[in-house]
């Protein structure tokens, strides 16, 4: 086995694991297993809105996500659901957060330059990209919309990992309690 290992050498794993998540979603909403897994969210009671929250933050699974967390807020109470599902949303965060500045942004800037497709923009460098990165990616986060731009922002500042979660859980929870507030309304 080890021999097979070292003959096969995976260049851009982490690329592969996004477009093959990409293929099982559209194939997932095409043969009606994602309602499965919907429906399966709800017989969990607390940790399947962990688990709802934790899927609010992608772009694949955010739909579902906050039809689970929707329904949820109708028979639970909204601040249960905000604080559970925040806790999700940001530990989905945090790896969606590593995994973008850790591995994502590894394996994707050489293909660019590969594909002379990169071009070094100085705005990193610039005195307003300091505060208006964070401020940006903090808005995406809070906003309904899937996290992943916000953490792109986030990942290329400076920004510690524990600032983020703390950023993260009260931006997230926040996001969900309206959610929650409109589906009682």
């Amino acid at each position: 086995m080890r021999l097979f290992h070292e003959e096969f050498h995976w260049k851009y794993p982490n690329l592969s694991i996004l477009l093959v998540s990409v293929l099982l979603t559209i194939i997932g909403l095409k043969n009606g297993s994602l309602q499965s897994v919907v429906d399966l969210l709800g017989y969990l009671g607390y940790f399947g809105i962990l688990v709802a929250g934790l899927l609010f933050v992608s772009t694949f699974t955010v739909v579902p996500a906050a039809a689970v967390l929707f329904v949820f807020a109708k028979i639970t109470d909204p601040v249960i659901v905000a604080i559970i599902g925040g806790l999700g949303a940001t530990i989905g965060d945090l790896i969606g957060f590593i995994f973008v500045r850790e591995r994502l942004l590894a394996e994707l800037n050489p293909l660019l330059k590969a594909l002379h497709l990169y071009r070094r923009i100085n705005i990193v460098n610039s005195r307003y990209f300091g505060w208006f990165a964070p401020v940006l990616g903090a808005a995406v986060i809070a906003s309904p919309l899937p996290d992943e731009l916000g953490l792109t922002l986030l990942g290329i500042t400076k920004i510690k990992v524990h600032s983020l979660a703390l950023i993260a859980f009260v931006l997230n929870s926040l996001g969900i309690l309206l959610l929650a507030i409109a589906a009682n309304s």
